[in-house]
């Protein structure tokens, strides 16, 4: 499996090259914010608020303070 910024090969990518695990995690997201998050956007503006169960989903799912390899 190749690094953040490396090729299988040891060469470098592109930074906007996505490794397999970096296009799931992508897709993953995708599919959250589309699902759950999109459907929720003109009600949360209107009121001002964020929609505490989504942040409860955000947080569940580990996309709060995510950490990523130097």
């Amino acid at each position: 499996m190749a690094t953040l910024g490396m090729t299988t090969d040891g060469g470098a990518r592109p930074l906007t090259a996505f490794n397999e695990d970096e296009s799931l995690f992508r897709d993953a997201v995708r599919q959250f914010s589309r699902n759950e998050i999109g459907p929720k956007v003109r009600e949360m503006d209107e009121a001002g608020l964020f929609h505490m169960p989504l942040l409860k989903q955000i947080f569940g799912l580990g996309l709060m303070g995510i950490e990523i390899p130097e």
